[in-house]
């Protein structure tokens, strides 16, 4: 079986830029989840953290939409719809919160993500990195939902 470091589709594309600087940058050795993924939501490629964190196989994450994890992992709605307007409105957003684990453990996400563009500065994908954190860490909230820009 190939390593994390060949699950991604290659594109000529700024995604494709991104995905080779984060990888330089130490991406695939990190405690940090790193997800990559097309305008359209789907993932072009993510570290190992991210089957870590999860639970969810690369296999299962990789040339799929994000919105499968979403519904696997069972995401609020407010979650996934504040991150998605920030993203179409080509804005980064950081959130936090509560995230159940396939082993049933609950664990607390800081999450941030961030537009990658185009030159002309075009929306091509985006890139989110999830860390875990202690609860004595959070912001004092469950849920914490912060824009960026």
């Amino acid at each position: 079986m190939a390593g994390p470091s060949s699950h991604f589709h290659q594109t000529d594309s700024a995604l494709s830029t991104t995905i080779a600087r984060v990888r330089t940058e130490g991406a695939e050795s990190s405690g940090d989840a790193v997800v990559i993924g097309d305008r359209a939501g789907i993932v072009e490629w993510a570290n190992a953290a991210w089957s870590q964190i999860t639970g969810i196989p690369l296999s299962e994450t990789i040339h799929k939409p994000i919105s499968h994890f979403l519904e696997v992992a069972n995401i609020e709605f407010e979650l996934v719809d504040f991150v998605g307007q920030h993203f179409l409105e080509g804005r980064s957003c950081v959130i936090e919160f509560p995230f159940e684990t396939n082993d049933g453990q609950e664990i607390q996400i800081h999450l941030e993500v961030q537009p990658i563009r185009k030159a002309p500065g075009e929306l091509d994908g985006f890139m989110a990195v999830a860390r875990v954190f202690s609860r004595h860490e959070t912001s004092g909230s469950a849920l914490s939902l912060r824009p960026t820009r």
